[in-house]
This record gives C-alpha cells, structure tokens and sequence, in this order.
C-alpha cells in the first residue's frame, strides 16, 4: 500500500518513530532532523539505524564490493569511450561537455535499466553506448581489487537492484521524505515495497498543479492532508548582490535588536549559496555575525593545495607502490607546514587511497599515467562541511532548508536569473502509448517550487529579497515562482524596493521620486538641457568628483556611462578572476618586483632559475579563492617571467625611478590625480610604462596618432595624461611612453607590439621595435584642449549615450540606459 501524505515531515517523523525506515534524499536531511530531534525534543540519542538514503541503504543489504561508481570513473570512462568517435571532437578535452554529456547519457541508462528506452536515440549516442558500455559490462561483472572481486554499478543500476532485494520484505512501515525528483528507477524501488509494506511517502504541502504531477507519477492508494495554506512574507528588491547581502545582515541585527533573538533564529537560504559566498564571507565577518556556510569543500580550494602541486611535479614514480608513497611522503610534510587544515590533509590523504582502488579497478598500471590523472581526480572529489556552534546563522542552498525550525527564514536571489524559468524539463510519467518516460518542463518547475515550499514549513516569517541587476548590468525579473505565489494566492507579500540612490546617497526612503527623474532624463536622452543638474544633489556630487584618467577615458567612451559608473555609482560585484582582477594581480606582481629590484641590468644577470622562483614565489602569495585559481597562478607566471625577460631584451640600461607613482595635474579648473604604473630613466629620457593586462593588438588599438582620433572612443587617454604631467608638472625634455601588454610580451616580439609616444628623436634600442608617434607642442595643445571638453561636458552634465554602438555591445550598462534596444 502507498499513501501519499501532505504535511509537515518533522512532525510526521516525530509522531512516529517506531516506524521501521525512514528514507530521505541525502546526508544533510539525516543530519539536520538529527539535530532538530536531539534539540527540540531532547532524545538521549537518535535512532540512526532507522535513517538512511537509497545509497546507504543499498550498503546495508549489499556486499562491500558492491559500489556505485565514483564521479571520476563515469568521466574517465566517457573521455575514453570518446576517443574512436568523430561527433564534436572539438568538445571531447571541455570539462562542461563531459558534465552534460553524462547528465544526458546516464539519463537514458536509467530508462534503459528500466527497460523503456525507445529503439532509436540518436546516431552519436548509439556509438557513444556502445563504448561505454564495454566498460560497464566488465566494471559490472567484476573486477580484481585487492586480490578480491569487486563489482561497479550505475546508481540507476544499484538502485534497481535494491529494489528487487527490498521486494522480500514484509509489512513493514517505511517512509520517503524530502523528495522533490522522483526518477524512474526511485519509483520502482516504491512500487517494489509497497507491495508488501506500508509506504508512505511524506510531502510538503504543494500548490495544486505539483500536486496533480507527483500524485499522476505515484499513483498511489491513499492521499492524505491539505494543500498549501498562506503564508505571510516581505519581498525586498535590491540592486545588486553585494547590497543584497548588505541588507540581510543589517535586517538580522536588527530584529536581533528590537526581538531579543539569537542569530540561530535566522536562516539564509539561496538558490546556489556558493554564488553568495564571496559577498557572506566579506560582509558578515565586516557585521560580526557569526555564521557557517553550508557547502562541499574541494581540495583544489584548500591553500596547501598549490604546494601539493608543486611537490607532485617533482617525483618521478618507478611504479604504483613507489607513487603512493611519495604521496604519503607529501602529505606528512604538508601536515607539519599546514597545521591548521590538518582535517582536511587527512580527507584528502583518505581520498587518494580511494583513488588507487578506483585506478586499479581501471586497469591503469603506469605508475606516470596514474600521477597525470591524480589531480583531475580530486577536483571531483568534495566533502560536506557543517561547522559552527548553535548560535550561528546558516547559509544553505535552498533545496537544504527543509527539517529545518527557526523564526526567520530570508530567501535571497529570486531573480528569474538564480531561479530561471526551465527551458527544458525532467523525466516525468510514462507516456501511455509508447510506455516511455518522457521530459515535461512543468516536472523541472515542480521541482523548483518544491524546493521553496518544502524550505518555508517550519518559519514563522519568510522574507524574500532579489537584486533587479545582474553582474552584466542587466536589468532581471522576480522569479517566476514569486509570481506564482502571488498569482495563487498563497502569500500578499509587500514589495519594499530598495533603490539605488537610496543607498548611494543615504538620504532616507525620498528616493523614489529622485529615481523618476533620473530614469526620465536617461530615457530621453536629452542632455542639452542639462537637465541632469536641476537635481541639485546630483549637481554637487559631480562638482566634487575626483578626477582621474579613467573617469576621461570613459567619458570619452561614453558618456551616458560616465553618469551611471561614477556619479550614479552602479557597480556591479566582480568575480575573484574577472579580467580586472586578473589585470589588477599583475599589476602588484610587477610593482612588488620592481620595487624590489630598481635596476634592470642587474635583473638581466640574475640566473634564469633565481628569475623564475622569485615570481613564482610572490605569485604564490596572492590568495585567490577560485576554481581556477591554481591555473591562473601558472598562467601569470609565467607571463610575468616573459614580460621581464622581453622588457630587458628591450633595454636593461634602465633604472626603475618609482612604480604606482602619485601623480596631480590641473587641467581646465580641474584637479585630475591618479597613479602612473612605472617611471624609468634611461640616459637624458625618462621612460613611462603603462601596464595593460591584454593582448598586443588591444593595446595597439589604444594609441592616439593624430588629433582627429581624440574624438574616437575607443581611444585611451590614461598615457597621454601621464605625458601630460610628465611635461608639464615635471618639465621632462626628453620622453618615451608605451603600454605593456603583458599577455602578448612573450608570444610576439617587440617588433609587433611595441608602438612609442616620444617627443624627441627615439633612442636607438626603441628605434628597432618599429613606429613611434610624435607628440610636439601642437598636438600637446590639442590633447589639453580636448580634455578640457571633456571636464566642461562633465560640468555641465551632459551624459548623452555614445554613437558607437560597438561600445555598447560589451557595456554592462547596456540595458539599463538602453543603448541595448538600438543595436
């Protein structure tokens, strides 16, 4: 018999834990009604042997060598199957294929396992099978590990499996909870039991049209409970993700404040809470809130992980045998460096050990070619980490929330971006004329709500926040699901819109009416008028802008994104390894060395290998917290070695006179200040270099040749200003100034990169590296009077969209100003 109940699982679990199992989706669900048991009702112990997940369960009534496959199997094996094929063999080294190639093949295994797959599925994915299912078939019948036979299943394979095993039992009383995807072979293993066992399969109360789907694909006995009731919630919209951040901590210490509540009262929830960590990490620490987040650590993250690295390049294996004890070896001395991330040293150590089972079940011998696929393993290996006393406030993923009790539940990032609309749906019943489980997107939206209407059972308020910009200045949408709840009646929650000037300005809530007349003037587009400063707050703000190179860059650029970047201040949240940080790391390597190391005829005769440590070393001492931090890192090593070492062929009778030097020039009433990259001297010149982490071509692109291209936007003025200083404020006579194309420096020579602002004839160790462009009195004068122009259009206010819609292309203000809607 099967009964599908709707209610609230804690306190079905609760009421009946004399029942005989309980299965629910993962470790994380086990764990947190462990808690809220032991907590809130004050067991002296927790009945774990009732408590499992379809995988643990399949360990209980299995033999040990019995496993689901591992995650770096499944790749290994499809990476291998694809070697014969020619469909798309241009993917076959992207990771991202790998992962959805899987996703899709795996998905039709199961239906296979079930025995519903239609005959024809797709010319590449027939060989694709056929290949791998040579692996399978041997992985499955048995393989030799450690002198035993052990056998390799699919999940889809071991689950079926256990169903057949589980179809012996007799009335029993057992229970599913948790669950919001059902996959085929998840409901086989429930038509199995409920033969002879009483099921009951515990949901959350859903919305009639989830409802309708999960009923249609259980088909059960008996339906029990009631739908879902209304709840009472707040929506806060703000713009972007950092201030949303910002507000969930501001709003904890407040009802903290006014409520007398502890911070284990609250919790955080998200769509991806990794999305969110970056932003939690650095505001609630700056807050001193204390809080754990919930997430899968991976090695790769770990800071003793480059050093592993370092280490495992070093050895050269004989055999098996001799690499795992170089890594043993490691290890114990990565333990005594790294002390404090001892737990995690001793996880990976008990990793790799899996990892030679794995190889071993792979056949793979050479000791060479198992320490070449050592890394690609642990970066599919993660373990969960929940840390944190009681009174700390969680950051989960929103599919984590449920058998969960608190006061306060805030749900952040319901945009139509972190909570898409599905483009595409799951498994969901058996198509009745061809018995075959077909996709539907309403089984992938049912999901969704599920996740959110299982998180908000157990809270006595639901708080709702959404940033309405993205990271590409994209304006975005509440989440379809957000209107689904007001469409049906289940919430009226008030909207609190949060605006941008609000926060800027810090004025109170009169933003609203400020904001209409900004939206009003961007949206005509008319800056004539200058109607941008008849709001005097803005006026003042601009009049008090410091000016730097970048602020005329980019009005020459566009000003429409001048007024939005700097006076409006929309700055959107940058990833760790965005290319401006990318550029910013380089830019301290570079500073950090030549400071350091002034004089670029000693550097010329240092050893090759003393060069490459010291970067490699300061490269090292940059904290990057980045899946492809470690690659990075390689990567601007070596760019830094080959800049410098390009830089001396160049010239190394130069010396090093400062590096972010602080500049001020006045220029049209107004102080423009910044920081010049380097300064050098050579003979009777002085040489400015302004770094640029890109490729030669983009640097070309920025030179100004001649005076009508001061009016081109895709033009950069920070060098011309540095020249500007340079002649004006410092009275140099003679000067040469160039960028740095760090990315370029060692691919192409200087012959092709290397173009040269100079007032004078240019020295001969230049002269060689092709063209240089002449800077005499007259286009000094046109260069000032063109900035001049530019200041007095700041002054004025005039903020008109640029012409050039090749800028508009790559802006990330594009659809807020709305030079998107004229490409």
């Amino acid at each position: 018999m099967l009964r599908i109940l709707y209610g609230n699982p804690l306190e079905y679990i609760e009421k009946n834990l004399g029942d005989d199992i309980f299965i629910l989706p993962d470790s994380i669900s086990i764990r947190n009604v462990e808690i809220y048991l032991l907590r809130k009702r004050g067991l002296e112990y927790f009945p774990a042997e009732k408590f499992f997940t379809v995988d643990s369960l399949a360990e209980k009534f299995f033999d040990k060598r019995y496993k689901i496959m591992p995650r770096f199997m499944e790749r290994y094996i499809c990476k291998e199957s694809l070697k014969g094929i020619a469909f798309y063999r241009d993917l076959h080294e992207s990771e991202n294929f790998i992962t959805l190639l899987l996703e899709e093949y795996l998905e039709i295994k199961e239906n296979m396992v079930m025995g519903k797959m239609p005959n024809r599925i797709g010319e590449f994915f027939r060989v694709f099978n056929e290949e791998y299912s040579k692996f399978l078939d041997r992985l499955r019948d048995g393989v030799k590990v450690k002198g035993e036979i052990w056998h390799f299943l699919t999940r889809a394979e071991m689950t079926y499996l256990l169903a057949s095993e589980l179809s012996k039992m007799n009335g029993r009383k057992i229970n599913f909870t948790g669950f919001y995807y059902i996959s085929p072979t998840l409901k086989h293993l429930i038509d199995e039991l409920r033969r002879n066992n009483y099921v009951t399969f515990i949901s959350e109360p859903i919305d009639a049209e989830s409802s309708i789907i999960l009923e249609k694909r259980l088909m059960a006995d008996r339906i029990d409970g009631e739908g879902l009731k209304k709840f009472k919630s707040e929506l806060y919209e703000l713009p972007d993700r950092r201030r949303e951040v910002k507000f969930i901590a501001n709003f904890i210490l407040e009802k903290i404040s006014q409520l007398g509540l502890s911070f284990s009262d609250f919790v955080v929830a998200f769509p991806d809470a990794k999305v969110y960590q970056w932003y939690v990490e650095e505001i609630f620490r700056e807050y001193k809130i204390p809080y754990f987040i919930e997430t899968r650590i991976k090695f790769p993250e770990m800071p003793y992980f480059n050093y592993f690295v370092e280490k495992i390049g070093k050895i050269s294996p004989n055999d098996l045998n001799d690499l795992k004890n170089s890594l043993s070896n490691i290890l114990q001395e990565i333990m005594i460096k790294f002390m404090d991330d001892s737990e995690t040293i001793l996880k990976m150590w008990q990793a790799i050990q899996e990892y030679f089972i794995e190889i071993e079940a792979l056949s793979i011998k050479d000791a060479n070619r198992a320490k070449e696929l050592l890394l690609p393993f642990l970066y599919t290996v993660s373990f969960g980490r929940f840390y944190g006393n009681f009174n700390t406030v969680p950051i989960v993923d929103l599919g984590n929330v449920h058998f969960r009790k608190g006061i306060y539940l805030i749900i952040g990032g319901m945009s139509d971006e972190d909570f898409p609309r599905p483009l595409r749906g799951d498994i969901i019943f058996q198509n009745e004329a061809s018995n075959i489980y077909k996709r539907d997107f309403r089984t992938h939206e049912g999901n969704e709500k599920y996740r959110l209407y299982s998180a908000i059972q157990n809270f006595q308020n639901i708080i709702f926040t959404y940033p309405y910009f993205n990271n590409d200045g994209k304006r975005v949408l509440q989440s379809y699901i957000l209107d689904s709840i007001r469409v049906n009646g289940f919430s009226d929650f008030s909207i609190i819109r949060m605006g941008s000037t609000e926060l800027i300005f810090n004025k109170g809530r009169i933003y609203s009416e400020r904001d209409a007349k900004i939206l009003n003037v961007n949206k005509n587009g008319n800056s004539e008028q200058n109607e941008f400063c008849s709001i005097e707050e803005l006026r003042i703000k601009i009049s008090n802008i410091d000016l730097t190179p970048s602020h005329i860059t980019v009005y020459n650029k566009c000003p429409r994104k001048f007024f939005l970047m700097y006076v409006m201040e929309i700055k959107y949240p940058e990833e760790e390894l965005s290319p401006a940080k990318r550029g910013s790391f380089a830019h301290d390597i570079l500073r950090d060395f030549y400071k350091k190391y002034n004089d670029l005829h000693i550097i010329s005769k240092m050893p090759e290998n003393t060069l490459k440590k010291e970067i490699k070393d300061m490269v090292n001492g940059i904290k990057i917290e980045h899946d492809e931090g470690m690659a990075f890192k390689s990567r601007l090593s070596r760019q830094i070695y080959d800049a410098i070492k390009t830089d001396i062929n160049i010239s190394s009778e130069r010396k090093v006179i400062g590096t972010e030097l602080p500049f001020m020039i006045e220029i049209g009433n107004r102080k423009i200040r910044g920081r010049i990259d380097r300064l050098d001297s050579m003979q009777d010149y002085q040489i400015l270099i302004d770094y640029k982490y890109s490729k030669y071509r983009d640097t070309l692109n920025m030179f100004i040749k001649k005076a009508d291209e001061l009016y081109n936007p895709e033009k950069d003025f920070n060098l011309p200003i540095y020249i500007l200083w340079l002649l004006k404020v410092k009275k140099s006579k003679k000067f040469v100034a160039f960028y740095y194309p760090i990315v370029s420096m060692g691919r192409t020579s200087p012959g092709k990169w290397m173009r040269v602002y100079t007032n004078s004839a240019t020295p001969k160790e230049f002269l060689s590296n092709n063209a240089s462009f002449f800077y005499n009195n007259i286009f000094i004068e046109n260069l000032e009077n063109r900035i001049k122009e530019i200041i007095d259009g700041i002054n004025r206010c005039q903020f008109p969209m640029t012409e050039n819609k090749n800028i508009c292309r790559n802006c990330e203000y594009r659809r807020i100003c709305g030079g998107m809607n004229e490409l």
